[in-house]
């Protein structure tokens, strides 16, 4: 029987039998156990190292059972050199190759399972392909986040964007300008602080409900709040929520659209409402064909016709037969966008009637600027025609009684100078023949009768004077009234020189006018200022402004003045505010109290006006105006 089958009959035979023999071969045993063992060894710390550090790592089970495995293997290879040198096989290698057979099929049972997993795992060109895939979706999702945020920062109206939590995770610049905060100073912050303090308590229940249910509400839905300002300041609101689902979770998008210019809007519509039903005047909406649209009460009081009644209906029905022209013209002048301003023409009310009306009528365009009708503002203004017609009447009347006083006055003038005459001289020759003949009762008779002849003769003259201003009126011109005023002057160089008075006056318009008229006008002012002025040189100045359309003079005195109450009665003629002896001895006690009615009627036919402004002892001021009808400068 050979040496190693006995060995196998007697007992195990070590590793080194039959390897003493050979050294070579003992020592490739030797080191290709050892490097083995090392190799082991570093591959299951390596794996170890690696599983521990990747916690993302797939499976990691079966990478620890390999590492265990492989540590196993690494301790078998020592106990077999070892059991080579010992000849014995003891109970340490035993367990060792039992833990290392253990592990061995515990790595096999849970490997084989996973095989077909690791299978379906993608291969590195798979990863990479799917990683690249990845990182165009991320930045085409990136792109889209920018295009949103960009769309929602262009947007018009506020917008803020809140999570579940009601903290707000974005904010357009449209919502900064309106709420009066930072961007940084809204972000991360509740939303609460945009909501009015008496609301806050019963809002984040409000924000649970939405996101339990969420559902799009546009603006305009009809449901309005408050939002209030970073500096307290509440504002109406009108509020679109929109729920989007997003990786973050759940937000709401809040359109916020401030009404304050539409409540402001609303209320001055309903006020302008209100205004048209309480006008007395009727207010009548048409479209462009001529239909009534819009009827209030002042149009119901006026024609008769209730808004039932007309609304729908074409507007010729207020429109005599003999005006149907003008309503198609007015139609036409607003489709060219003219406004028509206080058209006078005449119109039917219901009863059949015609009533004298006023129109203004403006184009009324839509939104986008096209006429699309109109609306008529009608005024009745029969009482002012009829008004106007009696006024008319009352003043030709007027004029043709003046037309015949002035020719009365006139004939009456120059029928009365002949016997007045006569009178006067028979009264002359007898105060001349028999005076000192007679007793000094008879002497002082004649010579009051000489006197009054001689007063009634002039107060003829001065009412003669007073009727030719218009009957005797020449035709106006341009006049130079610094030669008017110095013509004036001169013939009052005897009353001038008398009472030492000094007449200025500024610079003067041309104007136009009579000249001789107007000559007597400064003449009978000028005369006026020199006779009143008793105990001191008299001052007078003639000034001038221009206002408007009309020179206004002014003839300023020194003199002894009146009080303001007289200032009308002083222009009536034949009105003296003194008794004709008071200035006994003076130029102004000869006067007839006819000159200022004079002053009245020539400044009156030049289309002005004349009033005085005195105070008595202060001098006197007489404002008149003549128009600037030629605009000619001084």
């Amino acid at each position: 029987m050979p040496d190693y089958l006995q060995g196998l009959k007697n007992g195990f035979m070590p590793d080194g039998f039959g390897l003493h023999g050979d050294p070579a071969l003992l020592s490739v045993f030797i080191v290709a156990n050892l490097a083995a063992a090392l190799a082991y060894f570093a591959i299951a710390a390596g794996l170890g190292y690696f599983t521990s550090k990747r916690a993302d790592l797939p499976y990691p089970q079966i990478f620890w059972l390999f590492a265990a495995f492989l540590l196993c293997a690494c301790v078998a290879r020592l106990a077999k050199m070892w059991t080579l040198y010992q000849g014995t096989y003891s109970w340490p290698q035993a367990v060792v190759d039992i833990l290392t057979a253990g592990i061995s099929l515990l790595t096999a049972v849970v490997l084989w399972p996973l095989i077909p997993r690791l299978l379906a795992l993608r291969s590195p060109a798979e990863v990479e392909a799917a990683n690249t895939r990845l990182e165009h979706e991320l930045s085409m999702r990136k792109e889209a986040e920018q295009k949103f945020r960009g769309i929602l920062e262009a947007a018009p109206d506020p917008i803020i964007i809140a999570n579940e939590r009601g903290t707000i995770v974005f904010s357009n610049s449209q919502a900064t300008i309106a709420l009066g905060y930072d961007r940084e100073e809204l972000l991360g912050h509740s939303i609460e602080i945009l909501v009015p303090k008496r609301f806050r308590d019963d809002h984040p229940e409000r924000v649970r409900n939405f996101f339990a249910a969420p559902r799009a509400r546009h603006v305009g839905s009809g449901i309005e709040a408050s939002a209030v300002r970073k500096d307290g300041t509440e504002f109406p609101v009108d509020i679109g929520l929109s729920p989007i689902q997003t990786g973050e979770g759940l937000l709401v998008t809040a359109v916020i659209c401030d009404l304050t210019e539409r409540k402001r809007d609303e209320k001055l519509r309903g006020e302008l409402a209100a205004i048209l039903e309480s006008s007395v005047d009727a207010i009548v909406g048409k479209s462009l064909d001529g239909t009534i649209t819009s009827w209030n009460q002042g149009a119901e009081q006026m024609f008769g016709y209730t808004a039932n009644e007309v609304v729908g209906r074409s507007g010729t029905i207020l429109v005599p037969q003999d005006r149907r022209h003008e309503h198609a013209d007015n139609i036409e002048r607003i489709k060219r966008e003219e406004k028509i301003f206080i058209f006078e023409t005449k119109r039917l009310r219901k009863d059949g009637s015609t009533i004298d009306v006023s129109l203004t009528i403006s184009p009324v365009k839509n939104p986008a600027g096209q006429v699309i009708g109109a609306y008529k503002i009608v005024r009745d203004i029969t009482k002012h025609k009829q008004n106007e017609a009696a006024l008319k009447e009352q003043a030709e009347a007027l004029a043709r009684s003046n037309a015949d006083l002035d020719q009365f006055a006139t004939f009456a003038s120059h029928d009365l100078q002949e016997p007045l005459r006569g009178v006067a001289s028979c009264l002359q020759i007898l105060e001349k023949k028999y005076k000192g003949s007679l007793d000094e009762k008879a002497d002082e008779l004649i010579h009051h009768s000489v006197k009054e002849a001689t007063r009634m003769r002039q107060l003829i003259d001065d009412l003669l004077s007073l009727a030719r201003v218009t009957s005797k009126g020449k035709a106006f011109e341009q006049v130079d009234l610094a030669k008017t005023i110095n013509q004036a002057i001169d013939n009052l160089q005897t009353a001038i020189r008398e009472g030492g008075a000094t007449v200025t006056h500024d610079a003067l318009p041309r104007v136009t006018a009579e000249e001789t008229q107007l000559m007597q006008l400064f003449q009978n002012l000028i005369g006026n200022a020199i006779k009143f002025s008793k105990d001191k040189p008299p001052e007078v100045h003639i000034a001038v402004e221009r206002k408007n359309s009309h020179w206004e003079f002014c003839v300023r005195d020194n003199g002894i003045g009146f009080a303001q109450e007289y200032a009308e009665q002083i222009f009536l003629p034949f009105k003296r505010l003194h008794a004709r002896d008071v200035y006994a001895g003076t130029t102004a006690g000869s006067g007839t109290g006819i000159g200022l009615a004079i002053c009245k009627k020539i400044v009156e036919r030049h289309g002005g006006n004349i009033w005085a402004e005195s105070e008595l002892g202060n001098g006197a001021r007489f404002y008149f105006t003549i128009p600037d009808l030629g605009n000619f400068a001084m």
